[in-house]
């Protein structure tokens, strides 16, 4: 299945970081930040300078799950976006 956003809006898998190397935690949300890896992006979206790959924090992200929830994507409207991240080294 391929999911294609719309008016502004882009898909993506959810990155973690932390500032340990542990990433597990009882809380997923206590104490990380979460970007998204881009997978797609809407007409407007591309327009407005995002692509595939791009590794983007907003300000919310909404969570989709497909198939039994073993599919967990995120998607957020071109608005939320607060930055797009450059130069990350591969190993972070």
């Amino acid at each position: 299945m391929k999911l294609e956003p719309l008016r502004g809006w882009m898909i993506g898998r959810i990155a973690i970081t932390k500032t340990s190397d542990t990433i597990v935690t009882v809380d997923v949300n206590k104490g990380v930040t979460k970007f998204a890896l881009i997978e797609a992006v809407s007409a407007e979206a591309k327009a407005a300078g995002f692509a595939p790959g791009d590794l983007v924090m907003a300000k919310v992200m909404h969570n989709v799950f497909l198939n039994g929830g073993r599919f967990h994507r995120v998607t957020f409207p071109l608005d939320e976006a607060i930055c797009v991240v450059r130069d990350v080294p591969l190993s972070d």
